[in-house]
């Protein structure tokens, strides 16, 4: 949210702002970041990709006009 806030405050008031959201479970993720190992040879540590997915605080009305969740 804090990061949201640095960005979304450079904005001129008039703006439309819309959040889109990719709600995307562990499991799915976990599959995703094996496939970008094999395929590229890069890797994310899962103990980072836990702590994102804890720091994660989702969007909210007072932030945005309009959140989209996909």
């Amino acid at each position: 949210a804090k990061g949201r806030a640095k960005f979304l405050n450079q904005l001129p008031k008039e703006y439309h702002t819309k959040a889109v959201v990719f709600n995307v479970d562990r499991d799915e993720l976990d599959r995703r970041m094996t496939k970008r190992e094999i395929e590229t040879g890069k890797t994310v540590p899962a103990h980072v990709v836990t702590s994102m997915l804890k720091s994660f605080t989702p969007p909210t009305n007072a932030e945005f006009d309009e959140i989209v969740n996909v």
